[in-house]
């Protein structure tokens, strides 16, 4: 097959998938319906927009490690706590790890990283819990530490 003969072939099919009723329904749902989200047209009736000023994560495990990481570096603190506070500070660790690749790379600098590190907290104390205000709780290994570790944290 020549290249003219491909590139028509091509545009055919570019343009079977564009006017395809897949590609309007995502064309909708991806911008006409966000423009509206957006805009909280869809908020209930009652429920008021809030800022979350200061997340806690419950399990400092690889997924409550990247909760936290992309929490922080969205400006938002972090309280991250762990059954042990060798697995917070693991959990901090994964960050520290992520950043160390991007200042290598040339994509960060040491200062945003401190910046970003200093936003998550591995608290000693339960009560710093109490200052969070959405609070996530990822699964814990040890299943029957979780009932204690929540029954300490509503206190």
């Amino acid at each position: 097959m020549d290249i003219d003969t491909g590139l028509e072939l091509e545009s055919r099919y570019f343009a079977a998938c564009v006017l395809s009723a897949e590609s309007r329904n995502m064309i909708n749902t991806l911008w006409t319906q966000l423009n509206s989200i957006k805009k909280g047209q869809s908020r209930p009736d009652g429920f008021e927009r809030t800022q979350t000023k200061k997340v806690g994560i419950l399990g400092a495990g690889m997924m409550g490690a990247g909760i936290a990481y992309v929490t922080a570096k969205a400006g938002i603190d972090v309280v991250l706590l762990d059954t042990e506070m060798a697995g917070a500070e693991k959990g901090k660790a994964y960050s520290a790890t992520i950043l160390d690749k991007a200042i290598s790379r040339k994509r960060s600098t040491e200062d945003k990283k401190q910046a970003l590190l200093n936003r998550i907290k591995q608290p000693f104390l339960m009560r710093i819990w109490q200052t969070v205000t959405l609070s996530l709780k990822r699964c814990l290994k040890i299943v029957r530490l979780k009932p204690s570790v929540l029954s300490n944290l509503r206190r």
